[in-house]
């Protein structure tokens, strides 16, 4: 890697951590039971819950109506654990007010990092999920900066989703 390459994974990283780091106020890693080390499938599981948290958000089919990416859901990074399988680092933002469902407003708000790591591990997925609520701005750019850690030219392992929007930004390698 040359040095212009580092300097532009440095300037994407701080421009995501400038744009997004006070979007989200929890803080999740989420690992794998057994070993997975295909970028293809961490992708798959990660629209799974995407599109599972739009659908608790939304309903089934409301989503169809929504436009836009306004609201952020979810960002974070994928990285290898010394063995090579993948663990996910992502931090979480609550719905926006007009897509919550009544009878879930409260519910999805105040534990939505919960009804993450147990859909994760309903899935059968994962084991050893944590998670934190971030408080202070600082923290937040701090928890975004770590999951993007890895994030290089030839490294694209971040990925962003939205509530309002199917469209995401997938990682596409994870060679860390």
């Amino acid at each position: 890697m040359n040095l212009q390459d580092c300097n532009t994974a440095e300037s994407l990283r701080r421009e995501w951590v400038n744009q997004y780091a006070n979007d989200f106020d929890r803080y999740l890693t989420l690992t794998y039971r057994n070993e997975v080390k295909s970028v293809l499938r961490v992708n798959r599981d990660l629209k799974t819950l995407a599109k599972h948290m739009r659908a608790k958000a939304y309903g089934q089919h409301a989503l169809k109506y929504a436009e836009g990416s306004i609201y952020p859901m979810m960002i974070g990074g994928i990285e290898r654990h010394a063995s090579g399988s993948i663990h996910i680092h992502m931090l979480l933002h609550n719905p926006p007010k007009s897509a919550q469902r009544a009878i879930d407003d409260q519910i999805l708000s105040n534990y939505i990092e919960r009804y993450v790591t147990e859909f994760w591990e309903r899935k059968g997925w994962g084991h050893q999920t944590h998670y934190e609520r971030l408080l202070a701005e600082s923290d937040r750019r701090k928890c975004l900066g770590y999951c993007l850690k890895y994030s290089t030219g030839q490294n694209q392992n971040n990925f962003l989703f939205y509530w309002d929007n199917s469209a995401a930004v997938l990682p596409e390698s994870c060679l860390r």
